[in-house]
């Protein structure tokens, strides 16, 4: 049985992996809850062994393709699809995040051990998705389909093949795509011009797209929304991406389409801003920060690979600019 410390956690891996009527006891491989540094130990030991093995099956391939800049060029590894252990649940269903000890020193948010280091958690990446994703939890669309990757259901080739665009038809989208353009153009009816359908590979069934360009006129801002595979709503804001069922985890049920379309209104009133670290191993690593968190910029400044500077872009481009822990020590507004 799992046994995660906290239930609310277990019901966000119900929801990210699980297909109905599927117990999340099907994927207890891919959870390890002993401590840290014995699963790092164990990874010593068997990830060379793995990667000769998915190098072999699969060729030398990124089967994450998280990052926007994904190039097997710039190096491959083993990942976690799990992480290993991550601070980020405890950040986003808890509340946790970078304090103030007594003495001045800074205490980030604490982490779980989390990720196993079971075969189907083990995957090739490159580089530029490896440091992308770091302790991140990735969306379900990644995830189930890396681990159809590996059951031998879903080829690579064809999960990069172009989809065919066409001229919005709501008649023969999908139910779900139905459904949350439904919901999308009833907050946004100012979006309907905008929106176009692809054809979902493997098949002739089709799935609502949109992309928006930025008023800043900056590229690397710009929105896309899409129904992902046909019946998961994400929201993609620069190199940064989210689905429904993981930006809504942890809301009361059927809250999860409110919290997305709430966040594509943020992002539209630059409450929501792309934060990009500038140098160290991530440099051009990209996630998002919610501006009306007061220790926002704070927690991802000081968590565990940021290099303490990093380059916001906005919306409006009003928020756009370079920051750094020396900034905030000057209490310099962001």
């Amino acid at each position: 049985m799992l046994e995660f410390e906290h239930p609310e956690d277990q019901e966000t891996f119900r929801q990210l992996l699980c297909d109905p009527g599927e117990a999340l006891e099907s994927y207890a491989d891919l959870f390890d809850f002993r401590p840290v540094k014995e699963k790092r130990a164990e990874f010593a030991r068997v990830k060379e062994e793995r990667r000769t093995e998915l190098v072999r099956r699969f060729g030398e391939v990124c089967m994450l393709h998280y990052a926007g800049d994904c190039d097997t060029a710039s190096g491959l590894r083993i990942d976690h699809l799990i992480p290993l252990s991550t601070n980020k649940l405890n950040k986003l269903l808890r509340g946790a995040g970078t304090s103030r000890t007594s003495d001045g020193k800074m205490k980030k948010a604490p982490t779980q051990t989390l990720g196993s280091n079971g075969p189907r958690n083990l995957v090739l990446a490159c580089h530029n998705c490896n440091s992308l994703k770091m302790n991140r939890i990735l969306d379900r669309g990644t995830i189930k389909r890396v681990l159809a990757m590996l059951a031998g259901e879903w080829s690579l080739g064809g999960a990069m093949d172009s989809p065919k665009m066409a001229e919005f038809d709501d008649t023969r989208i999908t139910s779900e795509s139905r459904s949350f353009a439904a919901d999308l153009f009833a907050r946004f009816p100012e979006l309907r011009h905008q929106a176009a359908m692809e054809r979902i590979p493997g098949g002739d069934r089709w799935t609502l797209v949109l992309k928006v360009s930025a008023p800043s006129g900056d590229p690397r801002s710009e929105l896309v929304v899409w129904v992902d595979r046909g019946d998961d709503p994400s929201v993609a804001f620069g190199d940064w991406h989210t689905h429904e069922n993981v930006w809504g985890a942890g809301t009361e049920d059927g809250a999860e389409r409110e919290a997305l379309l709430d966040l594509i209104e943020g992002i539209f009133a630059d409450r929501f801003v792309i934060c990009e670290d500038l140098g160290g191993v991530g440099d051009g690593s990209a996630t998002i920060l919610d501006m009306a968190e007061r220790d926002a910029l704070l927690d991802e400044l000081t968590s565990k690979y940021s290099p303490g500077r990093a380059r916001l872009r906005s919306w409006s481009g009003r928020m756009d600019r370079e920051v750094g822990l020396e900034d905030l020590d000057r209490n310099e507004p962001v």
